[in-house]
């Protein structure tokens, strides 16, 4: 079983991997010195944190993680964030991986796991050995892209499936949930659309732009976001 160590190691190796590396969404950061705070739109992303430490400010909360902490966004929204821990010799070091709502809606199922909802957008969680263990193995696919198509759907369900077992569970239902409510009220817009004699759901767009000013889908996103 692959340890902290062990991956923090292997990250090393590769910092400054990308979201379009040939993992795609998988990312490796190292940062050698403190950092100021940096202000941006954080989407939905689960992150394992391997050394140094860093402060995020979310929905108006401040966190703290460091070495071994997993930390989950459930929702896009602004943050700030800054490494407070970190040094040419020991750098601030994650992994992060984008986290897609569809695959999650589709573990609740197959799990069949309910949850109440989540009034936090994020948590910060320490790591188990097991969830430590399957995102090593996932970052080790960067040294074997012949093995990406074949074995990336496999270890990106057992994540999930160790996020959505354990304490951060529920935030992760929340991201799966949330994705299924805007994508049945994206399906009864097209249905309105016809039913009140459209002839397509993008003149309805048109339309519906023209009297209130923006267009469906900024209030749809305004539904996606209501713990903001």
């Amino acid at each position: 079983m692959m340890t902290l160590d062990d991956l923090k190691r292997l990250a090393l190796r590769h910092a400054g991997t990308g979201p379009d590396c040939i993992v795609p969404g998988l990312r490796v950061r190292a940062t050698t010195q403190p950092t100021g705070p940096v202000s941006g739109i954080e989407e939905p992303v689960f992150a394992l944190i391997l050394q140094g430490r860093k402060r995020s400010t979310v929905g108006g909360r401040m966190y703290e993680y460091g070495p071994g902490d997993s930390v989950i966004v459930s929702m896009a929204m602004p943050s700030t964030g800054q490494v407070t821990v970190a040094s040419r010799d020991e750098p601030y070091l994650g992994v992060a991986l984008t986290l897609r709502p569809a695959e999650i809606a589709g573990l609740i199922v197959e799990a069949e796991a309910e949850a109440p909802p989540c009034a936090v957008p994020m948590a910060v969680h320490a790591a188990s050995p097991q969830l430590i263990d399957a995102v090593g193995r996932l970052v080790t696919l960067l040294d074997h892209p012949d093995d990406v198509r074949i074995l990336r759907p496999l270890l990106d369900k057992e994540i999930l499936w160790r996020l959505l077992s354990g304490p951060h569970g529920t935030m992760l239902r929340e991201v799966g949930l949330v994705d299924s409510r805007a994508s049945r009220i994206g399906r009864a817009v097209a249905a309105v659309a016809y039913q009140v004699g459209y002839e397509s759901p993008s003149q309805f767009t048109r339309e519906y732009s023209r009297m209130f000013g923006r267009p469906p889908r900024d209030d749809l996103r305004r539904v996606r976001e209501p713990l903001v």
